[in-house]
């Protein structure tokens, strides 16, 4: 342990450290919260190349995001018991001491992005390190409530029953993980004040009808966010009536789906991802970033742009690696062998991966300075595979945004909805019930 103590990776050689437990030992990544290991273990391949692979019970997802290729080639490789979850490289420092092990805290840029969540799927501050509402995000003994608000970026409006002081009560999902009154794009808001309009659209009798939608944290230069979401119903709960059949209903956790395709069970998962370059503009309404015709992933990267990236994890004895996956501008009727189809009207971009996706969108102050979509992810269960448990979930998306743009411009500063979990069948994590 004293020898890897003294280990910093900063353009030197380091020897190979074996596996080591890691009792009471914790992890930083960056400017970070501290989150505990299990394991770890460097292996060095020559003076410039190595793997550090950390072993933790919390979902730890990286990627790799902005316009410069990685300098480093050394890897960071978290991993998650059943998991598969993205190794990323340009690690360009590694310290342990103090039962610390710090990554990435040298002062050297790097492209490493990572979002953090417990094993219990909740995040230690919804506020990322940047934010001026960092300390409200720091819950002792978070109740449910608190923990369902750090999913969301909103004040909630009349359009919610609060404990009259803008802060979420008693608030349970319905059906399938449904969020009632939240408003569906996240980085988008319906900011107007008309005669009629109830703030989402969302407004139940005796309701106010002058009351506009606001976040809680202002993402003024940066807004990044992977949220769930289901097919609207006719009715919505307590009578309201429901925002837009079109884009569905904001939920906690990813809409999924098991079927047999012949004799091959496929597991599908969908989430929404929405991006914004810049403060929302006055004239913006939410739902409208979607694009209209069939596109990639954007641009290549400029000066006055930012690439926010997109990539997934899964339970790796329950699905198999190779996925087809796509892009969709339209939230489709159900989950099946079609939704990714060439045919689908509401297609934007498809392919495949083999493992871990990655995708990205860049947005541009000149051109396209915001998107939506719908990312709807296609897999084999494995032969003989079957979930841990039903409230334990087996696939996860996230999104990134550049790291410099992050900590220099303050962006992305609200990081509770950057992860959105998948389970099988409508379920939930225990502490959502």
């Amino acid at each position: 342990m004293k020898k890897f103590a003294g280990l910093v990776l900063a353009g030197a050689a380091a020897a190979s450290i074996p596996a080591l437990a890691a009792a009471q030992a914790t992890l930083t990544l960056g400017n970070g919260s501290p989150l505990p290991i299990s394991t770890f273990s460097y292996a060095a391949n020559g003076s410039l190349a190595g793997e550090l692979k950390v072993t933790s019970s919390s979902y730890i997802l990286c990627a790799n995001v902005g316009p410069d290729y990685p300098t480093s080639l050394r890897t960071f490789s978290p991993t998650r018991d059943r998991w598969t979850l993205p190794s990323v490289q340009d690690m360009q420092s590694m310290r342990y001491s103090g039962s610390t092990l710090r990554i990435n805290q040298s002062g050297s840029p790097s492209t490493i992005a990572c979002t953090v969540r417990s094993e219990n799927g909740t995040v230690s501050s919804p506020f990322g390190p940047f934010d001026d509402l960092l300390l409200l995000g720091s819950f002792d003994l978070p109740t449910r409530d608190q923990w369902y608000a750090s999913m969301v970026n909103w004040q909630p409006n009349g359009n919610y029953a609060s404990d009259g002081n803008g802060r979420f009560a008693g608030w349970s999902p319905e059906h399938d993980s449904v969020l009632p009154g939240v408003p569906t794009d996240a980085c988008t808001f319906d900011q107007r004040v008309a005669p009629g309009l109830q703030g989402d659209g969302i407004g139940g009798p005796g309701e106010p009808s002058l009351v506009p939608d606001l976040p809680l944290s202002r993402e003024v230069a940066v807004c990044a966010a992977a949220t769930g979401v289901r097919p609207a119903p006719g009715t919505g709960p307590s009578s309201a009536p429901a925002v837009n059949s079109d884009f569905g209903m904001r939920a906690a956790t990813m809409w999924t789906r098991n079927w047999t395709d012949g004799s091959t069970p496929k597991f599908a998962y969908l989430a929404r991802v929405d991006a914004r370059l810049g403060a929302q503009g006055a004239n913006e309404l939410p739902n409208s970033s979607f694009p209209q015709a069939p596109s990639g992933g954007g641009a290549m990267p400029t000066a006055n742009s930012v690439e926010i990236v997109i990539a997934d994890a899964y339970d790796s004895e329950y699905l198999e690696p190779v996925a087809s996956y796509c892009f969709l501008r339209e939230l489709p009727a159900t989950l099946d062998a079609g939704t990714c189809a060439g045919n689908n009207p509401g297609l934007i971009f498809a392919d495949s991966a083999n493992g871990n996706l990655r995708e990205r969108i860049v947005l541009d102050l000149g051109t396209v300075r915001s998107n939506s979509r719908y990312l709807a992810v296609i897999r084999n269960v494995k032969v003989g595979g079957s979930p841990l448990a039903v409230d334990t979930p087996v696939a996860a998306v996230s999104v990134f945004a550049s790291p410099d743009v992050v900590q220099y411009e303050s962006g992305n500063k609200f990081t509770g909805d950057d992860v959105v979990f998948g389970f099988p069948g409508a379920n939930l994590f225990p502490w959502m019930r």
